[in-house]
């Protein structure tokens, strides 16, 4: 029985769909990163405006309520965001990584492979028996298939 090996990094990574779940999840860190950035700024503001010797109490004080309010609302946010942005990683990655796994065993069906292993689980293994190219010319086929750049998923 001979066995194949597919680099389902490779796979993942230049599969459209994983691309798309990338840009999306790079969408709410950047909405995170903004209302982040809005917050700070609104916190400086207050903070530039208490050190004017002019203010009254009255002002004083609803600066330092809005201000707490403001570091409550950053402290939420992130916790918010944590939750959400791994929840969010994990299912976008399993969803993916069921069509990819799908789309590897409709191709070792139609090639006859009794057993296709993830390469990165391997020691060593011939060229010959790794079937990434030949699944790369499937996703291709199937407009599936994108080059994959680095700085178009991460944020800056």
């Amino acid at each position: 029985m001979e066995m194949y090996v597919a680099d389902v990094e490779v796979l993942l990574k230049n599969f459209k769909p994983y691309q798309e779940s990338l840009l999306n999840i790079k969408g709410e860190k950047q909405k995170f990163s903004d209302r982040i950035n809005e917050i700070q700024k609104e916190m400086s503001s207050i903070i530039q405006s208490s050190q004017s010797l002019i203010l009254g109490g009255k002002t004083q004080e609803e600066n330092k309520s809005r201000f707490d309010a403001l570091q409550q609302e950053g402290i939420r946010l992130e916790s918010d965001f944590r939750d959400n942005i791994t929840e969010m990683q994990s299912s976008e990655l399993e969803k993916n990584l069921e069509l990819i796994k799908d789309i590897i065993s409709d191709f070792a069906k139609s090639e006859n492979i009794s057993s296709i292993l993830n390469k990165s689980a391997m020691l060593y293994v011939s060229d010959k028996y790794d079937a990434t190219p030949r699944i790369v010319i499937i996703l291709k086929s199937k407009g599936l298939f994108n080059e994959f750049k680095k700085e178009e998923y991460m944020m800056a």
